[in-house]
């Protein structure tokens, strides 16, 4: 038995160094085995997340029919037709209120772009044609307070116009110093109107002759006695000067002309002719006084006018 233990003893120890690597080697073999194994089947299951996801989103934009309503264009029934052709005027009105119109719907843009080409033109427009015919209305004038006539121009070119104009007015009352019973004036103009580099804006400068009529009230004509009272019935100054105004004259395409001379003052430089006839046969001294202080004052005033309309045609 003591021979026996020892050799039992060793055989067992050999025994099991050899069975230990096989076994090592086998549960490291089971191990990534099962590794292996856990790897494909977490692929597998990702691989049918994204087909279930791909399978999803058509479902997700396509309505589902069964659950959700499917909306279709609505017919009148008989009942609404009957209803549309019972209306009040009143509905009727208020409906048609509501609706946009046509000048609503048409931008502004759309006008403005050609609203200001057309005035924009007025250089180029104005380079083909040689005459102007104008019809002028002045809403101020400084005697006669309106003003009306008309005026002829020949364009030189698209900078320089030469103009001859013809303007009278009258006053059926007034009392510049003295009892006048009305005023009559008229006036011949030569002007030269420069347009330099602008397109409408220009200067105005020229030569006038002017004739003012002063018509004498009765209050003073009963001062004048005998027969020389019937040729005394007006003072009359006939002047000469310069002038000078600005203003803006557009033109379009087919020639159709308007503007205005805003504001001109005219300076009288010479007297041509006066006659003052009720300053001699006048026997009140006061009104013969006031016969010269008025004749002084309408021969050496300026005369300021504003506002001159024009309206026309060039060809």
């Amino acid at each position: 038995m003591r021979i026996l233990l020892p050799a039992l003893t060793a055989v067992l120890t050999i025994g099991l160094q050899t069975c230990t690597p096989v076994f090592a080697q086998s549960e490291a073999g089971r191990g990534v085995a099962t590794s292996e194994g856990k790897t494909a089947e977490r692929v597998a299951k990702k691989k049918e997340a994204k087909a279930e996801k791909k399978k999803a989103k058509p479902a997700e934009r396509a309505p589902n029919k069964a659950t959700e309503p499917v909306e279709t264009e609505k017919t009148p029934t008989a009942e609404e037709d009957k209803i549309g052709d019972t209306e009040t005027p009143k509905a009727v009105f208020e409906k048609k209120l509501n609706e946009p119109s046509i000048e609503e719907n048409e931008p502004v843009s759309q006008i403005s772009p050609s609203v200001g080409r057309t005035l924009g033109a007025a250089r180029s427009n104005r380079q083909n044609t040689k005459w102007t015919v104008t019809a002028n209305y002045s809403l101020f004038e400084m005697w006669t307070l309106t003003k009306y006539g008309f005026t002829a121009s020949y364009n030189e070119n698209e900078s320089t116009s030469y103009e001859l104009s013809y303007t009278r007015g009258s006053l059926g009352f007034g009392y510049y110093g003295i009892n006048l019973g009305s005023i009559d004036e008229q006036r011949l103009s030569a002007s030269w109107r420069s347009f330099g580099g602008r397109n409408s804006f220009s200067f105005v400068t020229g030569i006038y002759y002017n004739e003012l009529d002063l018509h004498l009230g009765s209050a003073a004509l009963d001062s004048v006695m005998g027969p020389q009272r019937s040729r005394v019935d007006l003072l009359k100054v006939n002047t000469a000067g310069v002038s000078w105004g600005i203003g803006n004259r557009w033109q379009t395409k087919n020639g159709f002309t308007w503007g205005g001379d805003w504001i001109s003052i005219s300076v009288p430089v010479w007297i041509v002719q006066q006659k003052h006839p009720f300053v001699d046969a006048t026997t009140n001294e006061h009104y013969r006084d006031e016969a010269k202080d008025a004749l002084r004052f309408f021969r050496r005033i300026p005369e300021v006018a504003a506002l001159k309309v024009q309206l026309g045609f060039s060809f």
